[in-house]
């Protein structure tokens, strides 16, 4: 689907860098992102207003992924989730302004050197939010030994009814 909508860049597996320009793969097709397959994947930028009706997006073993930006206004989605699991290398997560409004939920998972997670105004708004070292909660991040620095913008995880900030190392 990728190869599709970005028609005019050259997308394959073995790729290091994916930048999606604003206002991309807005197709109503396409509801679903898998990563998974991209395991040379250092760094993914999307620009703003991309992925509006995808609802499931995974990121998951991709173990030399070391930065994750979204622009704003992208994943629109009324409902869906974002995974990100079994990242070694990851150090940066940015989300911009409106992103992942309508998910439910996002999950951080075997994220060990993780050292910044910036969340911009009205993400995740219908999500509740659990940091902790477990799997199966609603937002969930495991050994953040290496977190420098957590950020939330206003109205994101708007309607949380339940924070959870626990270590799995006890």
């Amino acid at each position: 689907m990728l190869k599709r909508c970005l028609s005019e860049m050259d997308i394959s597996e073995d790729m290091t860098e994916l930048i999606v320009p604003g206002n991309q793969c807005n197709d109503e097709d396409i509801t679903v992102l898998d990563f998974s397959r991209f395991t040379r994947l250092k760094m993914m930028m999307v620009g703003d207003g991309c992925f509006e009706n995808v609802s499931e997006l995974k990121m998951i073993g991709l173990s030399e992924l070391e930065s994750v930006v979204i622009g704003k206004d992208s994943f629109l989605s009324s409902s869906g989730v974002f995974t990100l699991q079994s990242c070694d290398s990851l150090t940066e997560l940015t989300i911009g302004d409106s992103s992942f409004g309508g998910y439910h939920g996002i999950v951080l998972d075997g994220v060990p050197v993780l050292e910044t997670v910036s969340v911009g105004d009205g993400c995740f708004a219908s999500s509740s939010l659990e940091l902790k070292g477990e799997n199966g909660c609603v937002v969930s991040w495991q050994e953040l030994s290496a977190l420098k620095r957590l950020s939330f913008g206003s109205e994101s995880f708007g309607n949380c009814n339940r924070v959870v900030f626990e270590s799995s190392g006890g």
